[in-house]
């Protein structure tokens, strides 16, 4: 009888894997990446498009030739190629990246690798706005050139990016920053504040690295004219679609 029950559970278990293989791999995605790309386009005015779509087992989907544009700013990011992953528990939704492009009128940033986790509960999936469905969610990203940069009118060009640490979690509806922080040749760059589903509230504190001022050495004095710490400090507020930027000057 025993024997029985055990070979009953092994066949419901294998039958239940392999109808969630063969739904996986059967599942309409370029439907799914076009409703993804309608209600990205409707809440944040931002495109989506994905060149091919393809199911890898036993969790994966792979996609290639990903593009997402906007308008106000402008700007594009190009991604050659990017694995999906799902989970069950915990952080559920993994991207993982390789061969990508970020693009706008005043950044170009060329790159290997990334990595994206977050936990987005299925059923907050169903339904609602991208942010509201996320209760934590993670980047990393190892090692890339920005080609061009420009700041507050100046231009920075061919330096390496080593480190790129961003998380945030779920608080009173909006998605606030745990950890923000970049690390770059030229300068460091710290990042805190909240972006809700209209609205963001971010302020990022710029610190200029010793080559800076060894590169930039004419620099020096118009840094100094702004800050009383040689860190520049902007804030990114008012409509998730249309943020202004504005440098905090600090006052002496």
């Amino acid at each position: 009888m025993i024997k029985k029950i055990v070979l009953i559970a092994v066949i419901v278990i294998v039958s239940i894997v392999l109808l969630g293989v063969f739904i996986l791999y059967n599942f309409p995605y370029d439907t799914l990446t076009e409703r993804a790309a309608g209600v990205l386009r409707s809440q944040t005015g931002v495109s989506l498009s994905v060149g091919d779509t393809r199911y890898r087992f036993p969790l994966k989907v792979r996609l290639t030739d990903v593009r997402i544009t906007g308008e106000n700013p402008a700007f594009t990011i190009e991604i050659r190629e990017a694995i999906l992953r799902f989970g069950l528990f915990g952080e559920n939704l993994t991207l993982s990246g390789n061969g990508y492009l970020i693009a706008g009128d005043g950044v170009e940033v060329k790159g290997s690798d990334f990595n994206f986790e977050a936990e987005a509960p299925l059923l907050h999936l169903r339904g609602g706005s991208v942010i509201s469905a996320v209760d934590t969610a993670s980047l990393v990203v190892h090692r890339a050139r920005v080609e061009r940069l420009f700041i507050t009118g100046f231009e920075f060009s061919s330096f390496l990016v080593s480190e790129v640490l961003l998380s945030v979690e779920k608080k009173e509806g909006s998605l606030v920053f745990r950890q923000g922080s970049v690390k770059s040749e030229l300068f460091t760059v710290r990042i805190t504040g909240s972006i809700s589903d209209n609205r963001v509230d971010v302020r990022t504190a710029i610190t200029p690295t010793e080559k800076f001022f060894r590169n930039y050495s004419n620099l020096g004095g118009m840094l100094a004219s702004f800050s009383d710490d040689g860190t520049l400090r902007f804030a990114i507020q008012g409509d998730i679609r249309r943020p202004s930027v504005v440098l905090e000057n600090r006052t002496r």
